[in-house]
């Protein structure tokens, strides 16, 4: 009788470690393909870990803490790379996402925060995606740091202009950023592209450009189309073409955006329009605007 309940002990533990790299295999396959922008693979492996935890009847509060984060940062990089959230994702991110932040998970917020801001949602409602921007950067995540930074800076979404706080929220975000990779050595891309973004709005394009680059050598779509945005900004249309190319060949809304933008500034309206359309039917809400101001060139 004891060897069979060791028995059984040792086969329930070799298949809980089995379903655990299970989980680990679906969702770093899930993040590398957000970073690459590979929309179907992503949206499979994520559904691959859903089904795997609903079959195992493991829940936000009994997943092991190492895949908990891991699942966070798959949706994270998610929104972040404009991979819109599918209907039947929506339940489960909502639910893990509640937990951590019910449980001062700062990333959590920032997901809830962007979950709020979702605007293909019916459930997008401002003051709850700026209430959670906030608490996500009052617990220490550098881009909600950033976010709020901007919002104080511009006094937008009901926060009001202020210098003082704009500079306070900016100053701590890049500090943030800066442990952040060198703790990571600089292997993470988002934290990398949070450095880009934060002297992107400082308008210290050289800076910019050079930590996005570093995510692109590792095909990171959000790196590919920072670099167009900072060109485009420098007005060097030749080498923004180039970049917005890339990232418009594989449907990025912003990066299809970006090429209308580059056909537009050189006289091209009839193939911007083209890309205007492109971008506004996978969901960037500027490109419709852009596409009825061309339109009629």
């Amino acid at each position: 009788m004891k060897k069979l309940l060791i028995l059984f002990v040792i086969t329930v533990f070799t298949i809980n470690l089995n379903a655990q790299e299970e989980y680990g295999e679906f969702l770093d396959n899930a993040m590398e393909a957000a970073e690459k922008y590979e929309i179907e693979e992503y949206n499979t492996n994520m559904k691959y870990f859903i089904t795997a935890i609903e079959r195992d009847n493991v829940t936000a509060e009994t997943l092991p803490e190492i895949f908990y984060e891991k699942y966070l940062d798959a949706v994270y990089a998610g929104f972040f790379y404009e991979i819109s959230l599918s209907d039947e994702f929506r339940k489960t991110v909502f639910e893990f996402a509640d937990y951590g932040a019910n449980h001062q998970n700062a990333k959590a917020m920032m997901i809830l925060g962007f979950y709020y801001n979702d605007w293909r949602s019916a459930e997008k409602d401002e003051k709850k995606s700026t209430h959670w921007y906030q608490m996500a950067a009052e617990n220490g995540n550098p881009d909600a740091m950033h976010f709020i930074g901007q919002f104080y800076h511009h006094g937008i979404l009901g926060f009001e202009k202020d210098k003082k706080k704009s500079k306070f929220w900016s100053d701590k975000a890049l500090e943030s950023f800066l442990q952040q990779a060198e703790q990571e050595n600089e292997e993470k891309d988002l934290t990398l592209l949070g450095l880009s973004n934060y002297y992107l709005q400082k308008k210290n394009y050289e800076e910019a450009k050079k930590w996005a680059l570093k995510t692109t050598e590792r095909g990171n779509i959000y790196g590919i189309v920072s670099m167009a945005s900072i060109y485009m900004i420098e007005m060097n249309f030749i080498e923004a073409a180039k970049w917005a190319e890339i990232a418009a060949a594989k449907g990025h809304p912003t990066g299809m955006m970006l090429m209308g933008s580059v056909l537009a500034s050189t006289g091209n309206f009839q193939e911007a329009v083209n890309w205007f359309q492109k971008a506004c039917d996978a969901g960037n809400q500027m490109s419709c605007d852009m596409k009825k101001a061309y339109g009629s060139q």
